[in-house]
């Protein structure tokens, strides 16, 4: 089976420190189930780009190439 995008959760910090990780939706269930933590296939830093001044903005990350990456290393296309 290969994953695609669709195939991946995004979980974020709660602290609001810009951590963010990609795991497969299968490794978050599995692991809500069992009360563990998901499977991390990537993670990483965001940076908060503010984009008004009513504090409305975005993360700078993950951006297209973190998700690419890490569906080459779930579909076996990359060694992590």
């Amino acid at each position: 089976m290969d994953y695609t995008r669709d195939d991946l959760m995004l979980l974020r910090s709660d602290t609001g420190d810009g951590g963010w990780s990609l795991h497969t939706k299968d490794a978050v269930i599995l692991a809500e189930a069992s009360g563990d933590v998901p499977e991390t296939i990537i993670s990483g830093h965001a940076e908060w780009i503010e984009e008004n001044d009513l504090h409305r903005g975005h993360w700078n990350r993950p951006n297209w190439a973190d998700y690419e990456e890490a569906l080459a290393i779930v579909n076996g296309l990359k060694l992590a």
